[in-house]
């Protein structure tokens, strides 16, 4: 959620790093199959629950139901619009489309993909080489 102050970092990472695995994908492949498996962790048990009658007072507890969350599907439409400023709508499915770095329309491409601060330890963002994995401890000691 935009309220959250982690969201805006978190995207705009998530967002670096899928141009630049796109980027990648002629090299190796990537799987962009839309879609996901519940993993049945405590964050994603694969349960939508409406609350709109606990709210009200009515009931104590949501009714809760197996299915996806509302905004999740391919098909489904974000809420935001007219990025070309043609009035254009997109499913989610036809955003991540639009968002090809590939893609002429797309009006910018990040202008680096440097992790110098993953390289410093020892994690490789080249898609060709595993990473090491990296027990990460304690911040170091910035004075």
């Amino acid at each position: 959620a935009p309220y959250d102050p982690t969201f805006w970092v978190l995207h705009t990472t998530a967002e670096r790093l899928l141009q630049f695995r796109r980027l990648k994908s002629p090299e190796v492949a990537l799987d962009e199959t839309w879609g996901f498996d519940h993993m049945n962790a405590a964050s994603d048990v694969g349960v939508v629950c409406d609350w709109s009658q606990v709210d009200a007072g009515v009931d104590t507890l949501p009714t809760c139901t197996a299915e996806l969350c509302e905004g999740h599907g391919a098909s489904d439409l974000i809420p935001f619009t007219n990025f070309l400023g043609k009035g254009e709508t997109y499913t989610n499915h036809q955003f991540y489309d639009f968002m090809e770095p590939n893609n002429d329309e797309l009006p910018y491409v990040y202008d680096s993909f440097e992790y110098e601060h993953c390289d410093a330890i020892g994690v490789s963002m080249d898609v060709t080489v595993p990473s090491t994995p990296v027990m990460m401890g304690p911040p170091p000691d910035r004075r």
